[in-house]
């Protein structure tokens, strides 16, 4: 809840923020000032709301997981993680890594399903962000990864590929998808 109000001719704010009720006083005869003022004191405590923390952004957390986390994979891992990144931004930028909670992540699995993406794919796209997260919690900027209370059941991989092996010639066998009509 937040409020302004006046007291003789100064306006003052005021706002609850996990049950204490903070008030300080606009130092303003204008009541538009007190309720610019208001909302820059929203936006900070939003800012600094984790203890005292200072909270991060998942801008922020691809940022640095680019920088410092995908020079070290291998190039087509690399790849791999950055086409998820762009597949996530729609979904998570501008939320604060705690904000990205097991509800947001469904919300994108429905999405994604929604879209005819199979399985696999939110998979790795999840995979990624896991990564990411987990590497957030190292860096403390967030304190659990949603993600590792997912069920994994909700995607399921695609049966394996049967291969059977066919002679091919005198000296070696090649892999074939299927049985022939031969054998």
């Amino acid at each position: 809840m937040a409020a302004v109000y006046k007291r003789g001719r100064t306006w003052w704010v005021r706002l609850t923020w996990h049950g204490q009720e903070i008030r300080r006083s606009a130092r303003t005869p204008s009541k538009a000032v007190a309720q610019q003022y208001l909302a820059q004191l929203v936006e900070e405590h939003r800012r600094l709301d984790r203890g005292g923390r200072p909270r991060h952004t998942f801008d922020e957390a691809v940022e640095r997981f680019v920088g410092e986390h995908l020079p070290s994979l291998k190039p087509l891992a690399a790849r791999r993680y950055l086409f998820s990144i762009k597949m996530l931004a729609p979904h998570f930028t501008q939320s604060y890594l705690d904000e990205i909670t097991k509800t947001k992540i469904l919300h994108y699995i429905g999405v994604r399903k929604k879209q005819g993406i199979s399985p696999s794919t939110i998979r790795r796209d999840l995979a990624c962000l896991s990564s990411m997260l987990q590497l957030a919690i190292s860096w403390e900027w967030m304190d659990a990864n949603p993600i590792r209370t997912l069920d994994r059941r909700l995607l399921k991989e695609g049966d394996p590929r049967r291969r059977y092996l066919a002679m091919k010639s005198k000296n070696g066998y090649s892999l074939r998808r299927g049985p022939t009509s031969s054998q």
